[in-house]
């Protein structure tokens, strides 16, 4: 996963302007929520395949996986 700090809400609005069949991927889901958790949580954040894993202070740690249904 990349580290790009830039990326938030791609929403299928955007991806219309330019093309009819826009479609999202897991990846921006996961970058997206790595963004909007960064907002609530002090944690550290790191890429681990498709997922996302986030380590606290207190030793807690968890994975957040997003897969297309």
């Amino acid at each position: 996963m990349a580290n790009d700090k830039r990326h938030m809400f791609s929403t299928q609005t955007d991806g219309a302007k330019y093309e009819l069949n826009y479609k999202i991927d897991d990846l921006g889901i996961l970058l997206d929520l790595k963004f909007l958790l960064g907002e609530y949580y002090a944690a550290t954040f790191s890429p681990e395949g498709n997922a996302l894993c986030l380590s606290f202070t207190n030793g807690q740690k968890f994975r957040i996986s997003v897969t297309e249904v």
